[in-house]
């Protein structure tokens, strides 16, 4: 393991130490999610554009992507895999990385990057959703740029985004099967069941577990019943 963090923080020398001060906000920018608002906006647009009905479950898979890749890039590795990012005073003992002044203070853990995994998992899943590979390259040297602001920033190490890149491959293959074969056929009646029972939790949290469970089983019979309504009406 001590060789592969050589050589991870070597890397990490090599691409922290070679900025200069002009290129400072740019890399700032391109590590700013909301910078890249009109990219997911013209996004938005070409899936709407080439798959018109099924956009709106597609949208619905997106966000699912976006909550396993942000979520577990939290709970499952910076929260159990104790490696602090380069920028904390812990990680500074040892080496004293060239810092973004608007990136302090820097604290937790950094393995594995949020922004990478949710950036190459986005770039991951389109690529099987419109299977064209110049899109797919495009989109793999947004999501690369993105991880490269952020050891240039001095806020991850290359592992960290390498680590990010992997999540995202994986949580992309996995939310792919979820549409191809759970969403893509999905009656949208199904969707109002999720937001009911979220309101159902957030309303009155204090409650039982087992009212919890009657209640999202009662709303599956009343939910099922409306769909087996509309075939029945569909065939007459």
């Amino acid at each position: 393991m001590e060789w592969i963090k050589e050589i991870d923080f070597l890397f990490f020398k090599m691409i922290n130490s070679a900025g200069f001060e002009e290129m400072d906000p740019v890399m700032d920018l391109f590590s700013d999610k909301f910078f890249w608002i009109p990219l997911y906006i013209y996004l938005s647009y070409l899936i709407y554009i080439n798959f018109k009905a099924k956009s709106v479950k597609i949208f619905i898979s997106i966000a699912v992507l976006i909550f396993f890749a942000d979520s577990g890039s939290e709970t499952l590795f910076k929260q159990q895999i104790d490696m602090p990012r380069p920028c904390t005073l812990e990680a500074q003992l040892d080496y004293n990385p060239r810092l973004w002044e608007n990136r302090m203070p820097c604290q937790g853990n950094g393995f594995i990057s949020g922004h990478a995994s949710n950036t190459y998992a986005l770039s991951f899943f389109l690529f099987l959703l419109f299977r064209k590979f110049k899109m797919f390259l495009l989109l793999f040297i947004w999501a690369s740029l993105v991880g490269f602001s952020r050891i240039y920033l001095g806020v991850h190490y290359p592992l960290d985004i390498l680590g990010g890149m992997f999540w995202g491959l994986l949580v992309s293959l996995l939310t792919y099967y979820i549409y191809r074969y759970k969403i893509e056929n999905l009656d949208l009646i199904w969707l109002v069941w999720v937001i009911l029972v979220f309101l159902w939790n957030y309303i009155w949290p204090e409650v039982p577990p087992v009212a919890d469970v009657m209640v999202a089983i009662v709303l599956s019979l009343i939910v099922q019943y409306y769909i087996n309504q509309k075939k029945q009406n569909a065939k007459i």
